[in-house]
């Protein structure tokens, strides 16, 4: 596909890619959890109805760190069960299905968003 160029600028869903082609490593530690709200528009206020979660998770391999958005409204655990937790908790993404989308360059780096479509808590068996 050829990107249309216009005034020296490109969407940046020509940029869009997979988290499959930014890590192998499927399975995460999260380190916090935070259930997004709706805003209301209308109320110009933000609603109790929950839009989507988003993990803050680390990679077990190379420690890096990211913030993944998780379409579900539902929580696969909650930020009191993760802190009442004595050992590492596990969760995984489908890392075809994860979009790696950019939207800013600062000083030489790409800030992204990562979403995904699902998430699943990695029970003692799978790890």
């Amino acid at each position: 596909m050829i990107a249309h160029l216009d005034n020296n600028k490109v969407k940046t869903c020509v940029y869009v890619k997979m988290l499959s082609e930014f890590t192998k490593h499927n399975t995460f530690v999260i380190k916090s959890v935070r259930v997004n709200k709706v805003f209301d528009k209308e109320a110009n206020k933000v609603s109790d109805v929950n839009e989507s979660v988003t993990y803050t998770v680390v990679e077990t391999e190379t420690f890096s760190s990211m913030n993944v958005k998780v379409a579900n409204p539902v929580p696969v655990i909650t930020q009191d069960e993760l802190d009442r937790s004595d050992s590492p908790v596990f969760i995984t993404f489908p890392l075809d299905k994860t979009e790696v989308r950019p939207y800013a360059i600062e000083f030489g780096k790409v800030k992204v968003s990562i979403v995904a479509p699902d998430a699943v808590l990695v029970t003692d068996a799978k790890k």
